[in-house]
């Protein structure tokens, strides 16, 4: 076993689980393996953490729990041994509003999270799934000023038009703002955050703060919001289903995708 990592954290969509959002064989018997040999687990995600999050690695039926939580895509951080949490830069209510204002060219449902809850602009199809896939509840809004009612870790928009996304990702990279950044975190959602925010800035955070070197960490993502993930662990691994950016920042790609069971066979391979 290369006994050099003591920390593996990954994305969990496109990347632990596959398109069903199941863990499959191969990864949960690794990760529960070098788990009993010392290696602490984490994830780190774009949803907010809280009990509901926390619960899913044991429905994933790994033999324990995580050990540490990265959510928000680096605006939240939670280990579980000391109980710490911690958020980090709040986009603020005339930011979120002018964000709004932003997306007003294309057809989008604007959310905000409120603690694991959505708070949506309107009703659309997708959020029966969304309620029963994540487990949590969701509220229409009876005027768009509650989104931007206070402070909040992020803002996403829901496109209605999937050809919508090439436009949009070329409107925000046409205006680049010194506050907030935008991406694609899936086919039909653009999501925006403070600009200081990351999955790997949080993870540089959570090294220091718990004397884990970054060069014993391993980290698994498969698309942009992870690249910055990949970029600070010392072994970064992306996805074969990852996008093209995410694997220009990964020191390994997967020979395995997330629906063949591809971090469970990297992991095999890399400690065997």
């Amino acid at each position: 076993m290369r006994s050099n990592i003591q920390l593996i954290v990954a994305d969990m969509d496109g990347t632990l689980v596959n398109e069903e959002r199941q863990m499959l064989p191969e990864t949960r018997e690794a990760l529960n393996n070098l788990h009993k040999q010392g290696v602490l687990f984490g994830v780190a995600t774009g949803r907010p953490l809280g009990e509901v999050m926390y619960a899913v690695p044991k429905k994933w039926g790994l033999d324990f729990e995580a050990d540490m939580f990265i959510g928000m895509n680096g605006g939240h951080l939670f280990d579980k041994k000391t109980n710490y949490f911690e958020k980090f830069n709040e986009l603020q209510p005339e930011t979120l509003k002018e964000l709004i204002d932003f997306m007003k060219p294309f057809h989008v449902n604007p959310f905000v999270y409120v603690g694991e809850n959505q708070l949506v602009a309107e009703y659309d199809k997708t959020q029966e799934e969304t309620k029963r896939r994540h487990n949590i509840s969701i509220r229409i809004a009876d005027k768009i000023e509650e989104l931007y009612e206070e402070a909040r870790p992020n803002i996403l928009f829901r496109l209605y038009a999937d050809e919508d996304m090439k436009k949009v990702e070329e409107h925000v990279a046409k205006h680049p703002s010194d506050i907030y950044v935008g991406f694609k975190t899936q086919f039909d959602l653009m999501e925006f955050q403070d600009k200081k925010l990351n999955k790997g800035a949080t993870l540089e955070y959570y090294s220091k703060k718990f004397s884990i070197p970054l060069e014993n960490i391993m980290a698994f993502g498969d698309t942009t919001n992870d690249n910055e993930l990949l970029k600070r662990a010392g072994v970064g691994v992306c996805m074969k289903n990852g996008t093209s950016d995410t694997k220009a920042c990964a020191d390994f790609v997967t020979e395995y995708t997330n629906d063949e069971d591809g971090v469970g066979k990297f992991l095999k391979e890399y400690f065997k």
